[in-house]
């Protein structure tokens, strides 16, 4: 199987972790797994798992986007579109349903997403990462879009290691790892361990890194020179975002986090501590895991309030290196292996694809139309494409069947002469169809020599050309005009690679796209009705 994924970010969080976890599994699963996103810090990873990357700039540039996914998929046989969060949704959308691929889009948490209930029934799977973000979702989706709505957890790629007191505390030095986003949403929970570690360090000789970059990174670096200023001694290290996490984590002897960080902890057998922004979840064990995988590792169904007394509580218990302590880190990791482990998340999401592969049906164009309009990441171009279809166009034609061209006569590479020359060799074509041939806006400084070479081919089928019905169309048009002209006719010959969101255009029209009149003419049956 083929699978794209389109992603709007590649910095080094949750979601591009996610991503890269699923794609190598798929990888190693001998799948061909592909990445569409602008570039960033996370992409040398992908580069690192032979997964190949498509470059998008911009997601929201929705023109070039959509040229570019469009031309990926065709020249990578894709097979599925799996898109994350919201622009990339749209591009998912728009080009499944122009290629017929089925799309499987994956909400990651609980913010609100619009376009689960705007294109629902353009996804043929909804993947939701925890019971939270579903129940969250779940009232925007349709009963017969039921089957197609499924929760997979997040998954880490789970490393076997053997349990031990870690050499740090043989001088009773905890060594502790907190790993975030350090962003303003994130910012009272690193603030709370910033203030709480300064109070116990009378009573724990802790020392802490911080792994992770944002808008809040400033902040925690000045409010960390401040600790370290009064304490006399550097006791906290903000150390940015880091490629190399998992070396991080095996020389701590506790993780602190939520999401992601809480797994990737467990699985390398570290005791971790759930710490939120309002609560306080503490040290991990069986049964606590399995209730924040329903907030996706969070502190969100907990009522215990963010106390000093707690952690101090929970920082005691491993540094005595409690026995209790280590068959709970035990039972953690063959917890994760059995629910969480990216091996598991793969089986779940190849049942995902197959599904999507049997629920995925061809798009009813003029559906999707009024869809688009609803959604407000759309921008103005399709919004006009809605509104300009509906417009009419003063072109007259003969002939009921109207086929249309926009050469690049510019380009020695275009076909439009000899895609002329088929049209004029067909009796059955001339009898019941017209031809307009535009020439496009940037070439109408050219229009005299052009039909010029028009006539030349006219002139040496002069006996057919007497009884073609052909119009050469020069207005300068605006791209509503030009939408106008393509909804005037039933057919679109493509005559040059340039021409890919004409294409687009043209089938989210419901207009035949094809690149060669003398294939059209075999396809034809014997008897065409006038």
């Amino acid at each position: 199987m083929n699978i794209l994924h389109l992603y709007e970010n590649m910095e080094l969080g949750g979601a591009e972790t996610h991503i890269l976890t699923l794609a190598k599994e798929f990888s190693q699963n001998n799948h061909k797994v592909f990445i569409g996103s602008p570039n960033g810090p996370a992409i040398e990873l992908f580069h690192r798992n032979n997964i190949i990357h498509l470059n998008i700039d911009n997601f929201y540039d929705i023109k070039s986007t959509i040229e570019k996914v469009y031309s990926f998929c065709i020249e990578n046989e894709i097979d599925i579109i799996h898109c994350h969060y919201f622009c990339s949704q749209l591009v998912g959308v728009i080009i499944g349903s122009v290629l017929n691929i089925p799309v499987v889009t994956t909400v990651h948490g609980v913010y609100n997403n619009e376009n689960i209930g705007i294109f629902q029934d353009y996804f043929s799977g909804i993947i939701f990462v925890s019971e939270e973000a579903c129940e969250k979702h779940i009232s925007q989706i349709r009963t017969n879009n039921y089957e197609k709505a499924k929760i997979i957890h997040n998954s880490v790629e789970v490393k076997s290691n053997n349990i031990k007191k870690p050499d740090s505390l043989t001088d009773e030095k905890l060594n502790i790892l907190y790993i975030s986003r350090l962003d303003n949403d994130k910012f009272p929970s690193i603030n709370f361990i910033i203030d709480a570690l300064f109070k116990l360090a009378p009573k724990i000789n802790w020392r802490l890194k911080i792994l992770g970059s944002g808008n809040r990174f400033n902040d925690i670096v000045g409010k960390s020179a401040k600790v370290n200023n009064e304490l006399a001694e550097e006791r906290i290290q903000v150390l940015g975002a880091k490629k190399n996490v998992s070396q991080y984590i095996i020389s701590s002897d506790v993780v602190i986090g939520v999401g992601r960080v809480i797994l990737e902890g467990i699985q390398w057998k570290k005791p971790v501590i759930c710490i939120g922004n309002g609560n306080y979840v503490g040290l991990i064990d069986k049964s606590k895991l399995n209730k924040i995988s329903q907030v996706n590792f969070t502190d969100r169904n907990s009522v215990e309030n963010l106390d000093v007394s707690s952690l101090q509580k929970d920082l005691h218990k491993i540094v005595r290196s409690d026995p209790e302590l280590l068959k709970t880190i035990e039972q953690n990791y063959k917890e994760v292996l059995n629910k969480y482990s990216s091996n598991v998340s793969y089986s779940k999401h190849l049942e995902v694809y197959n599904n999507a592969k049997r629920l995925n049906k061809p798009t009813q164009f003029h559906n999707l139309m009024n869809d688009l309009q609803k959604s407000s990441l759309i921008g103005g171009y399709f919004k006009d494409l809605v509104y300009a279809s509906n417009l009419d166009y003063p072109i007259y034609h003969e002939k009921q069947e109207k086929i249309l061209m926009i050469p690049n006569f510019s380009d020695p590479l275009d076909t439009w002469k000899e895609n002329l020359e088929q049209f004029l060799n067909s009796q059955r074509l001339l009898e019941n169809f017209s031809l307009t041939i535009k020439i496009p806006n940037h070439l109408l400084y050219k229009s005299d020599s052009i039909i010029k070479d028009i006539e030349d081919v006219l002139f040496k089928y002069q006996a057919n050309s007497r009884i073609a019905d052909i119009v050469v169309d020069i207005y300068n048009l605006t791209s509503e005009g030009e939408v106008a002209l393509i909804n005037k006719h039933n057919v679109f010959i493509h005559t040059n690679r340039q021409q890919i969101f004409l294409m687009i255009q043209c089938k989210l029209l419901e207009i035949s796209v094809i690149n060669n009149i003398e294939l059209m003419n075999r396809q034809l049956p014997e008897q065409v009705e006038n």
